[in-house]
């Protein structure tokens, strides 16, 4: 399900692009099945150096859940945003409890607060989704809905 959702997007954004039509974020659609692996995510202007955020994260990580055998990783949304994520969770409320854990973290609430616009969970499909499409507005909609 996952790779026929991906293929869609893929060819969906082609076709778009080829026939110089305007990608509306509206078209995506994500993934409803939740019951499958999750990442945290912490999304970070371009202007907070990238190693500083995904290093502070990396800490409380190892210290906190280290014998759940997390990495981390940047991804570039775009122009002016990255993704700091924390993955392979085995479901969403692990994801959840990380995220609940991070948010009540002396040292991340102050990157938080700075820096952080959002703050989220995501399934393994619906990140690769996001990665190709880059609607961060798009999947805050989606998770609100899903996940709240």
């Amino acid at each position: 399900a996952a790779k026929t959702n991906i293929a869609k997007t893929d060819a969906f954004i082609a076709s778009k692009n080829k026939s110089g039509g305007i990608l509306d974020s509206n078209s995506i659609r994500y993934s409803e099945k939740l019951e499958q692996e999750h990442y945290f995510a912490a999304t970070f202007p371009n202007s907070v150096n990238q190693k500083s955020a995904l290093s502070a994260i990396q800490l409380f990580a190892t210290k906190n859940f280290s014998s759940k055998k997390l990495s981390t990783e940047i991804v570039n949304l775009n122009d002016s945003t990255y993704l700091s994520l924390v993955k392979t969770f085995v479901d969403k409320n692990a994801a959840k409890l990380f995220m609940i854990e991070a948010k009540n973290d002396k040292a991340l609430q102050n990157i938080f607060a700075d820096f952080g616009k959002s703050l989220f969970v995501i399934s393994k499909t619906n990140m690769a989704l996001l990665n190709r499409n880059k609607y961060l507005k798009d999947y805050m909609r989606f998770y609100m809905d899903n996940y709240q």
